[in-house]
């Protein structure tokens, strides 16, 4: 079991002209294997670095919509690592033999370099890693063969690790021939044709039934009808007892392999066996393989030549191309890399970062010529001549360095964990390659797979008039013969075409020949765009407050963009599609508007200098005519009336028109209206107007108050009795700030408090006046009967000589609704009624009753005691 305690990665810090960077491109694609969590296969990341542009970056799946996109901004010569570990089950492509939508796609907007790392974690201790190197536009492809190692099992985990590749698309429509070499999960079998077919962003997993070595993929073959990109892996392999490790790495396509490769030993002891193995596999029949010198092997297509290195490197040509595929490591723990090809290909810098101070071994393959020019994090003399030697069978002129504390003894103060390390070279190409671990082992090479890339430009604007400056990739040893329209020729790696019209457009073509590599020939096309012109109308006088519309006419190519001043600042006008084109201006004094310049799609650009007629309009703008108004009064209470009167002052002739906001939705349209408000409350009036000239005034504003009228209920009337003390309440009032005022003020206590006392003597009317905030008003009414006490005689005489004929109750007439009834000694009722406006005469349904006592029950109501007692009626 290994714990690597180390990540590589790639990023720039370093800017140097160079004919090859470390792998970097704008798009990568990618798909991940499943490997065993038994063993660990997590965390997983992606490491990314910038160069010398800023850097947009999305990763993303485009075959799957529930695919969380990340989204990154790096800095020039910056670097993070995005942790996709969240989303691992729809990153690793299982099952295998099923199409899936797991493809990886990195889009930046500048060029980037990208790793996809397996960190194989638990807990702190790290285990089953692996690195795989994103090649970018170099590892899409139409025919690949699948290189491996045929000599170590998979280990023993649950669920089973196992030998694979994984196939994603870049287009739809994708159709992908492939044949094994020995049977897989699904039952293919050895050279059984069999076919998928993938859309872009589509994955599709092929696993070996077989967990021995010679069992495993290696030597089967891939071909697409579109590009397509092909990882390799081997999941926890090893001896059969000890150690596991994952290895693995993203491919080339077959026709971007070489013929002449170096190998340098690592530090892998197998079974007592010290030293790497190498596996050669043939893409053409009748490959021969010679080793040092010494022709080792003729091999056919899908073949695989296995080779032990115990020499400190090895020196490798195959009269065909080939991939060839390196196992190494630290004691038994193993790493793996595809390697590049060294006949025109590599960097001329390369970075990476130690993290873990296990030991370090840093390989590098260079000429004879470019051992004296490495620069170390930008410091020459410490990696020096006297760490290289001579690779065998090469004359001399290939050199390899295996740099370690055992020849730099101070490395591990030079590299340091968590710190970026570049390493360039200032006169040619170098491969580097780095291992690190002790428990467990990395291994890659991260120098440029490809061939000289020459990728002419154009650097900046294509205009008539304005030079125009190509360039190709800068590389060491290198001359340059540049070749054009109307004999245009210079053996500049960035020459000028001066003064340019349309005659200088067309295709330039530019070939580098460098020594050992031959000629390089690329082209690129450049068309002269005339200069855009442009044309400003639109002077006018305006009212103070008016937008007027400018014109523009314009010609080149749209969409454009221009510059104008206004006379205080400059303003800008973006994506200007069509000619003519207006946008309005609003001054605020009269202002001269000057165009400054315009630039069109092409980047061409017209500048005025001066101030030329075609390109300047005056706006004059009058005088703002200022309003005002009164309002009578400005205070009210609630229902009242006030009247509003517009005033006007400026130039421009009198007002012919008035606007005015009377709140709440009210508008009036004449010089002096009114309104009456029914609502209280604060309210803001606005006013302006219209001169003959058609300006409008500035708004005046004005607060008008509505105070709100109180509100007051009395009882209509209430009755009093005589000698009594009552106290006058109001059914119900509001307001604010009251004031009380009772009139007459006769028989009261107060007449200025809410509820005075009375005594009354006599029927009274009181009107209480309520007056509130603002000095708004209401008043009501109250009656006042007073019920003097009743004189009841005890006795009369219904004898008909006219005195004392009727019972006759003094004040019992002022007792409206009062009920009076007589009883005989045996409780019948001899006399009943409501009011008394007959008195009794001592009969009963006519007729005289006997002389004797009677009974009386008296009910004044209005609230008064019940009065009872005997009357004697007499004869």
């Amino acid at each position: 079991m290994k714990a690597v305690q180390s990540f590589l990665w790639v990023c720039l810090l370093l800017v140097i002209s160079v004919g090859g960077y470390a792998q970097s491109d704008t798009s990568f694609w990618f798909a991940a294997p499943a490997v065993t969590p038994g063993h660990s296969d997590t965390p997983i990341v992606v490491r990314l670095s910038s160069y010398a542009q800023a850097a947009d970056i999305i990763i993303s799946q485009p075959a799957n919509p529930s695919f969380q996109p990340y989204h990154i901004h790096l800095n020039p010569y910056a670097a993070t690592t995005v942790d996709l570990t969240g989303q691992l089950e729809i990153i690793e492509n299982k099952p295998a033999n099923t199409v899936l939508n797991y493809g990886i796609r990195i889009s930046a907007t500048a060029k980037i370099s990208a790793y996809y790392e397996v960190e194989g974690k638990r807990g702190t201790t790290y285990y089953n890693p692996e690195i795989f190197s994103l090649k970018g536009a170099i590892s899409k492809g139409l025919q690949f063969m699948i290189p491996g190692q045929t000599r170590f099992p998979n280990g023993a985990y649950t669920p089973q690790p196992r030998n694979g590749f994984v196939i994603v698309a870049t287009e739809d429509n994708t159709s992908v021939d492939i044949s094994l070499t020995n049977p897989d999960m699904a039952g293919h079998s050895p050279g059984q044709l069999f076919t998928i077919v993938l859309n872009k962003g589509q994955t599709y997993a092929v696993v070996a039934a077989g967990i021995a070595g010679n069992l495993h993929l290696a030597g089967s073959s891939v071909k697409a009808t579109k590009p397509v990109c092909v990882t390799i892996y081997d999941d926890s392999i090893g001896p059969l007892t000890g150690c596991r490790d994952l290895v693995g790495d993203q491919l080339i396509p077959e026709n971007s392999n070489g013929k002449e490769f170096i190998i340098v030993r690592g530090m892998l002891t197998v079974d007592g066996t010290v030293g790497d193995y190498y596996y050669i596999l043939a893409t053409t029949d009748g490959t021969t393989i010679t080793i040092n010198g010494t022709i080792a092997a003729t091999i056919n297509r899908g073949q695989i030549y296995e080779g032990l290195l115990t020499d400190p490197s090895a020196y490798i040509v195959t009269s065909n191309p080939v991939y060839l595929y390196q196992l190494t490591g630290t004691g038994c723990e193993m790493a793996t890399a595809n390697l590049p090809s060294i006949k025109c290909t590599g960097s001329q810098l390369v970075t990476f970062v130690r993290s873990a101070n296990t030991p370090f071994y840093l390989n590098i393959l260079c000429r004879n010529t470019e051992t004296g020019s490495f620069l170390l994090n930008g410091q020459a003399g410490i990696i020096t001549t006297n760490l290289f030697n001579a690779v065998p069978s090469t004359n001399g002129q290939w050199m390899a360095a295996r740099i370690s504390v055992a020849n730099l003894g101070n490395i591990d103060n030079l590299i340091t964990p968590g710190v970026p390390t570049v390493v360039s070279n200032t006169s040619g190409l170098f491969h580097l390659g780095f291992l690190n671990g002790a428990s467990g082992s990395v291994f890659g090479y991260f120098s440029n797979y490809g061939s000289i890339n020459l990728s002419p430009v154009v650097n900046g604007a294509q205009c008539v008039g304005n030079d125009i400056q190509l360039s190709s990739t800068l590389i060491s040893n290198t001359t340059y013969q540049w070749k054009g329209p109307n004999n245009f020729t210079s053996n500049k790696y960035n020459p000028v075409i001066s003064n340019p019209t349309a005659v200088n457009s067309g295709t330039y073509y530019v070939t580098a020949s460098q020594q050992a590599c031959g000629n390089f020939t690329d082209s690129i096309t450049v068309t002269v765009h005339p200069v855009p012109t442009v044309t400003l109308k639109g002077s006018d006088t305006i009212c103070y407050g008016a937008s007027k519309m400018l014109t523009l006419q314009l010609t080149g190519s749209p969409p454009w963009s221009l510059l104008y001043s206004d006379g205080t600042g400059t303003n800008t006008l973006t994506h200007i599609t069509a000619s003519p084109y207006t946008f309005p201006v609003t001054p605020g004094v009269t202002t001269r508007y000057v165009i400054k310049n315009v630039t069109d799609t092409n980047a061409c650009m017209m500048n005025k200098g001066g101030n030329p007629a075609d390109t300047v309009v005056t706006v004059a703008v009058r005088p703002q005519p200022k309003a005002g108004f009164t309002a009578t009064p400005d205070t009210v209470c609630q229902d009242g009336t006030i009247a509003f009167k517009g005033l006007e002052n400026g130039s421009g002739g009198a007002a012919v028109k008035w606007v005015w906001d009377l709140a709440n939705g009210t508008v009036a349209a004449e010089r002096n209206p009114w309104k009456q408000f029914k609502d209280s409350g604060r309210f803001a009036i606005r006013y302006y107007f219209f001169n003959a000239q058609g300006c409008s005034s500035d708004t005046v504003s004005k607060d008008v108050m509505v105070f709100p009228n109180p509100h007051l209920v009395l009882d209509p009337s209430i009755s009093v009795l005589e000698g009594e003390t009552v106290m006058l309440k109001p059914r119900f009032y509001y307001g604010q700030s009251l004031r009380f005022q009772w009139t007459p003020a006769t028989y009261l206590s107060s007449d200025t408090v809410v509820s005075p006392q009375l005594i009354p003597t006599g029927n009274i009317t009181y009107t209480l006046k309520l007056t509130g905030s603002g000095g708004c008003s209401v008043s009501d009414t109250i009656f006042i009967r007073l019920l003097k006490r009743l004189e009841v005689p005890n006795a009369f005489s219904p004898n008909g000589d006219g005195i004392n004929d009727t019972w006759q109750i003094r004040y019992l007439d002022t007792y409206p609704g009062v009920m009076v009834q007589v009883f005989n000694r045996y409780g019948q009722i001899v006399f009943s009624s409501t009011g008394y406006a007959i008195p009794w005469d001592g009969t009963m349904n006519g007729k005289p009753l006997p002389v004797g006592t009677y009974y009386y029950i008296i009910n004044p109501k209005s609230g008064r005691q019940v009065i009872s007692g005997s009357v004697t009626i007499l004869r």
